[in-house]
């Protein structure tokens, strides 16, 4: 199993959308957090089969997230 960092973002609209640096263009929406990422589970799994079947891989993570409080 991969681990990616995930950012989860409170949109203008209230909702929430759920984004990679290591996967551009793989993303989601949801109301919630946990929805986005949820959503954003399913969408890298489809992203991941589609890449599968044209004999490529996930690109490796190489970003890692953390809290920096001020």
């Amino acid at each position: 199993m991969t681990d990616y960092a995930v950012v989860l973002e409170e949109a203008d609209d209230g909702g929430w959308w759920a984004h990679a640096p290591d996967l551009p263009g793989v993303i989601s929406t949801a109301n919630t957090p946990a929805g986005a990422e949820d959503r954003f589970r399913e969408a890298l799994t489809l992203y991941r089969d589609e890449l599968r079947g044209d004999g490529r891989q996930l690109p490796k993570p190489r970003s890692r997230a953390t809290i920096v409080s001020v």
